[in-house]
C-alpha cells in the first residue's frame, strides 16, 4: 500500500492538522492488471477529520460513513517510516468499482475469514450494494452516497419484491444471462441471492412454463448451481455462501441450509407432490454434484493471481499449481500488498 502524489511536505504533517492541504491516493497492485501497475482505489479526504471510533493502534481501518467508504491508515504505513498521525481517504463514485474490487481481494486473500480492519459498517454496505446491483440489474454506482440505513430499507424492499414468483424468475434469468455480475460478490451476497431463488410459492411452476420433473423451476435451480459452481472461489467461500442463505446475509446454520437446498432440488411438482413416472435428476444428482464441486475447489486461494471462474481451465491451473504469486509475499516496490 502506498500514497501517490504526496510530496515530502507530508512528513511535517504530524498529528494531521485539520487545515493541512495534501493531495494523493491510496493504491494497490491489482492482480488483474497485466502490467502489474499500481492503481488508486481511494483519494485523500478533503478534510482530515472524522476519525471517531478508530483505535489508536489500528494501522488500517475501513468504514462506511454517511454513504461513503472511508479508509484510515497510519501515515507511516502509507508514506514511510518517520511519518506520524493518520491519513484519511474517501472513495468517490469514479473509484467505487475499483474499491469494491480491492475489498473483495482482501477477503479472497484471507480465504473469506473476518478481517478486523474492515469494520462491520463497510462490509455490510459492500454486501448490500452488490445484492442490490445484481438483484435489480443495475450498476453498483447507482447507490453511491446512500446511507447505511437507507441501504437496509432498500434491501427490505427488494426482498419484498421477491415475494412475487415473476420476480424470482427474473432474478434467475438475470443471473444466468450476466456471467460477470457475481465476480466480486462476497459470500454473504451470494447467500442472499440463493435464499431468494430457493423460495417456492407453488405458483412459480406456472410462471416458469408449467414444467415438471427436470423442468420444474429449472431456471431457479440452474441459477443456484451457476452461483455455486462458477463463483465459489474456495471451499471456505462455498461453505460460507450456504451458511449465509438468509434474507439479510446474516449467518445461519450450514446443515439446515444444505437440507433446504436438497429439498428444493428434489422437488418435481407443485406442493412437493411425487408424480408417478416423473423424476427430477436435479434432486437425484444434487448431492453427487455438490460433492464433485467441493472436491474441485481450492483449499486456499492462490494469492496475487487474478480470480478466475471456478469452472474455467485457468482456475484449474491455479489450483493445481497451488502457490501464491512470487510477488505477493515479497517486499519493496515490486511487491503485492494485501
Amino acid at each position: 500500500m502506498r500514497v501517490a502524489g504526496v510530496d515530502a511536505g507530508l512528513n511535517a504533517f504530524a498529528g494531521l492538522k485539520a487545515d493541512a492541504e495534501i493531495k494523493g491516493a491510496i493504491e494497490w497492485r491489482n492482480p488483474e492488471d497485466k502490467k502489474k501497475a499500481f492503481e488508486a482505489f481511494a483519494n485523500v479526504a478533503p478534510a482530515v477529520a472524522g476519525l471517531a471510533g478508530i483505535g489508536g493502534n489500528a494501522k488500517l481501518t475501513v468504514q462506511y460513513v454517511d454513504g461513503v467508504f472511508k479508509v484510515h491508515a497510519d501515515a507511516g504505513l502509507c508514506v514511510g517510516l518517520g511519518a506520524e498521525g493518520k491519513l484519511s481517504f474517501e472513495v468517490n463514485v469514479k473509484l467505487l468499482l475499483k474499491f469494491i474490487k480491492w475489498l473483495f481481494y482482501q477477503l479472497y486473500h484471507a480465504n473469506f475469514k473476518r478481517l478486523d480492519y474492515i469494520q462491520e459498517s463497510a462490509f455490510n454496505a459492500a454486501r448490500d450494494l452488490a445484492y442490490l446491483a445484481i438483484s435489480l440489474g443495475e450498476s453498483v454506482e447507482k447507490r453511491f452516497g446512500m446511507a447505511a440505513d437507507k441501504l437496509t430499507v432498500k434491501v427490505r424492499e427488494v426482498n419484498a419484491m421477491f415475494d412475487e414468483a415473476e420476480e424470482r424468475q427474473r432474478l434467475a434469468q438475470r443471473i444466468l444471462s450476466d456471467p460477470e455480475a457475481l465476480r466480486y460478490a462476497p459470500p454473504e451476497t451470494k447467500g442472499m441471492l440463493i435464499h431468494q431463488l430457493c423460495n417456492d410459492g407453488n405458483i412459480d411452476w406456472a410462471k416458469s412454463g408449467f414444467g415438471l420433473g427436470d423442468n420444474f423451476l429449472r431456471d431457479q435451480k440452474l441459477a443456484i448451481q451457476y452461483i455455486l459452481r462458477r463463483w465459489s472461489h474456495t471451499r471456505t467461500d462455498c461453505r460460507n455462501v450456504i451458511q449465509h442463505m438468509t434474507a439479510n446475509g446474516r449467518k445461519g446454520n450450514y446443515e439446515e441450509n444444505m437440507a433446504r437446498l436438497q429439498r428444493f432440488f428434489r422437488e418435481e411438482a407443485p406442493f412437493n407432490r411425487d408424480l408417478p413416472g416423473v423424476d427430477s435428476r436435479h434432486g437425484e444428482d444434487f448431492d453427487a454434484w455438490y460433492n464433485q464441486l467441493t472436491a474441485m475447489l481450492m483449499d486456499e486461494p492462490t494469492r496475487g493471481f487474478p480470480i478466475m471462474p471456478s469452472d474455467s481451465i485457468q482456475y484449474a491451473m491455479q489450483r493445481d499449481a497451488g502457490m501464491d504469486h512470487p510477488l505477493f509475499a515479497s517486499t519493496g516496490d515490486r511487491a503485492f500488498y494485501a
